[in-house]
């Protein structure tokens, strides 16, 4: 038997299926290897880095939205005003995050503090895009203003 068979065996049953010892010696041997297996063992803490947006995820995010508003504003300026509410939305769910009292200190221990400067920061560039957007569909239509009175 190899020794994983035997630890597999000792913790299993009451014993070990050796003639060599008691029944007795192998339970004592199965608690020491438990209590051992638990001392070395490190604590478990409840992960919340895979349950929340990754930083990759929140710059993809924002660059998509971005894209689609610029491709909104540009068409027609004033299609770019709703597409203007998802950084706000995506700002106040970071700072909601943020301030929960169990999420936010186990986000800041997992992540760091950067986590929470990507996601402002993300958010950030979301209104940007989507403020060059409606500039650049508000200039547009501004020089075809021009073009027509010209003529």
């Amino acid at each position: 038997m190899t020794r994983l068979a035997v630890l597999l065996r000792i913790l299993i049953t009451s014993s070990c299926g050796f003639s060599c010892c008691t029944s007795q010696s192998c339970a004592l041997g199965r608690r020491a290897l438990g209590v051992g297996l638990w001392l070395l063992a490190p604590p478990a803490f409840a992960e919340v880095s895979d349950k929340i947006l990754s930083i990759p995820g929140m710059w993809l995010q924002a660059v998509l939205i971005g894209s689609v508003a610029v491709l909104a504003g540009w068409f027609r300026w004033w299609l770019g005003l709703p597409f203007m509410v998802l950084p706000i939305v995506i700002a106040l769910s970071a700072f909601g995050l943020r301030h929960t009292p169990d999420l936010g200190p186990a986000i800041i221990k997992e992540q760091g503090v950067t986590y929470f400067h990507n996601f402002y920061t993300s958010a950030l560039l979301a209104a940007l895009l989507v403020g060059i957007g409606m500039w650049m569909g508000w200039r547009r239509r501004r020089q075809s203003a021009k073009e027509i009175d010209a003529q």
